[in-house]
């Protein structure tokens, strides 16, 4: 996965690990900027250590009860859909009407 980690940083994306950690920003808090690669682990084990000391960010999704983690797939459908729609909310939030083609679906 190294290769692919240089290459997404020499393009500019910035690297937010979807993955729990003492440092993990709230996923709801978080704005992305233009060019983002979300990393997600495996299901059980997660990210591992040398993949996650690469990235920019990590981001966590917030639980409520006693439910410690979603699987992969959830939180990567979680983790994607507010990648997509946070810019679109910022936009509409500023009263910007009509969304440009870049915000479009």
């Amino acid at each position: 996965i190294g290769p692919v980690l240089d290459s997404l940083q020499h393009v500019g994306c910035q690297l937010a690990a979807l993955e729990q950690s003492a440092t993990s920003v709230p996923l709801p808090d978080f704005t992305p900027g233009a060019n983002i690669a979300l990393i997600i682990g495996r299901e059980v084990e997660g990210i591992e250590p040398e993949v996650l000391a690469r990235c920019d960010i990590c981001l966590e999704i917030p639980m409520f009860g006693t439910k410690e983690s979603f699987n992969v797939a959830s939180a990567a459908a979680v983790g994607l859909y507010h990648l997509r729609f946070a810019p679109l909310r910022m936009v509409s939030a500023s009263g910007q009407t009509p969304l440009s083609a870049d915000h479009q679906l």
